[in-house]
């Protein structure tokens, strides 16, 4: 049977699978058959092995190229997250104390040098200061865990973006993750990092 056109390649193995530009490809939807169906799966499939770290040749190169031959680059920066405010047309004459708190936040990204490579995907992790009212024992059972509470992770993603970014439309690919630590703190990375407790104390350890 032949191919479709822009399909990658069949590696010569038993089982029939795919050969990736990472490694090979063993999932059941890229042995789908010929036809609109078959084709159909193939291009879904294509797109998640390409985020999952599996490049099918079929994906374009001007596309795989923004994650081929560049190293992952992780940064922290002590400072803690902060959601953007609402703004009203007040505010060019009287300042909220929220919205001059976000032009602080905003000096204080640029200050530390805080970026984000918007040809990249990234990955940002927004380390979130615990309540000082925590007994030392909540405090410790909540350490480098899931935060759930607010600000939002949308909202904390917008006000990064917009505090770095005059037009943030050009983010097209990215992940944000909430914990809870000792201190605040922001985390990017241009690949996906591990969140289990255990990492993000290793993480945050290694930067001081």
């Amino acid at each position: 049977m032949k191919p479709r056109r822009g399909a990658a390649r069949n590696d010569g193995d038993d089982t029939g699978g795919y050969s990736h530009g990472l490694r090979k490809c063993d999932s059941r939807h890229c042995k789908a058959p010929n036809g609109d169906a078959g084709r159909s799966i193939r291009d879904l499939c294509d797109f998640i092995c390409w985020h999952s770290g599996l490049l099918h040749e079929s994906i374009p190169r001007k596309i795989s190229k923004l994650y081929q031959g560049k190293p992952p680059l992780s940064k922290i920066y002590p400072v803690k997250g902060m959601a953007k405010p609402r703004m009203t047309r007040s505010d060019k004459w009287k300042v909220r104390p929220i919205v001059a708190a976000y032009r602080a936040y905003k000096d204080e990204l640029r200050i530390m040098g805080v970026e984000l490579d918007m040809d990249r995907f990234y990955h940002v992790i927004f380390v979130m200061p615990m309540p000082k009212s925590w007994s030392e024992k909540k405090r410790d059972e909540m350490r480098y865990t899931r935060h759930q509470q607010v600000p939002d992770k949308d909202n904390l993603e917008k006000g990064l973006l917009d505090a770095l970014f005059s037009d943030d439309a050009a983010a097209w690919d990215g992940r944000v993750t909430k914990v809870w630590a000792d201190k605040p703190a922001i985390v990017t990375s241009t690949d996906n990092m591990d969140v289990c407790p255990e990492s993000i104390q290793q993480l945050i350890q290694r930067s001081k």
